[in-house]
């Protein structure tokens, strides 16, 4: 079988090629807020401490109400989890 490599470099200039890799290294840099520490989303929610929780009332997008619902239900995982490492994410990403 014949690779395809070939063919695929022989359509990118070297400035093209230059400029993918810098956006992989940029996506690279953003990846460990989406996989801490190579742990998958599931991993990530079973280690989560199980005391001290506090109730909150949200409000979102219909839309993404409806989708998180089906995520959750999707993957058999609270809700709540998924929340709280979303927030954890976020908050280690832009808090100060």
């Amino acid at each position: 079988m014949k690779s395809s490599s070939p063919d695929v470099h022989a359509q990118f200039t070297q400035d093209e090629i230059h400029a993918i890799k810098e956006i992989l290294k940029s996506w690279q840099k953003v990846a460990p807020t989406t996989q801490t520490n190579g742990l998958s989303l599931y991993d990530r929610i079973k280690q989560l401490p199980q005391n001290q929780k506090t109730r909150k009332t949200i409000v979102i997008d219909q839309t993404i109400g409806k989708r998180l619902d089906e995520f959750c239900k999707s993957e058999k995982i609270h809700k709540s989890d998924v929340l709280h490492v979303a927030l954890a994410d976020f908050i280690e990403k832009y808090g100060k």
